[in-house]
């Protein structure tokens, strides 16, 4: 929330609020080393419990701010009814040597953190951790876990996973994916027409389950 960078930058700004931290419960600013140890050894699992019980707190308190008709976003379209779930990830280069379950190619460390989010809120609904060396798709059912009928699921092609997008169609899921290369498929409906579904610079329109796979 701070923007910080990094554990020195947090721990020096700490260190220039002694006397806040000082009527909280008598709390002194930690070391840097002190920091950085407890980052080291402290349990996961305290941070996700936290996490969860933050969020569900906020659900009882502001039920408004989950739901439509709560806080709004100026880029999204306001014609939308539905939940819409944003899925996508990013890969975090690490230490092989303090992190060796990363490992995915033979002289780097990464991790792959997947994130389904909610385009209402902001909120993640869905968080998934991993070693980077899995197929993005392989983790699309615990994604797209809990959508009800009418959500609207939007992800890139690396998720694309044609046995779990049937099963979203199957659940009346809608869901929202752009073509690989080699896919082949058949038009069986077009719900806009118009310029809209004419293809951009030879690429076709990204797909949807209005398309048969």
């Amino acid at each position: 929330m701070a923007h910080c960078i990094s554990l020195n930058d947090i721990c020096d700004g700490l260190q220039n609020f002694k006397g806040n931290l000082n009527d909280i419960r008598n709390a002194t600013a930690p070391h840097r080393n002190t920091l950085s140890h407890a980052n080291r050894t402290r349990d996961i699992a305290l941070l996700k419990k936290l996490f969860w019980k933050t969020v569900e707190h906020y659900q009882q308190t502001h039920p408004k701010f989950f739901t439509q008709g709560g806080r709004s976003y100026f880029s999204l379209p306001r014609r939308f009814k539905r939940a819409i779930r944003a899925i996508d990830s990013t890969t975090i280069e690490l230490i092989a040597k303090c992190m060796d379950w990363t490992k995915h190619r033979k002289h780097k460390a990464a991790s792959k953190v997947h994130v389904a989010l909610n385009l209402i809120s902001f909120i993640p609904i869905r968080v998934v951790t991993d070693s980077a060396n899995h197929h993005d798709g392989s983790y699309m059912s615990e994604l797209c876990g809990n959508m009800k009928s009418g959500d609207i699921a939007v992800m890139d092609r690396a998720y694309v996973d044609y046995q779990q997008l049937n099963t979203l169609t199957e659940q009346g899921v809608f869901w929202v994916t752009r073509s690989k290369s080699n896919m082949k498929v058949k038009v069986i409906k077009q719900l806009n027409k118009g310029k809209q579904n004419a293809p951009v610079d030879g690429k076709p329109p990204p797909l949807s389950n209005h398309i048969k796979r």
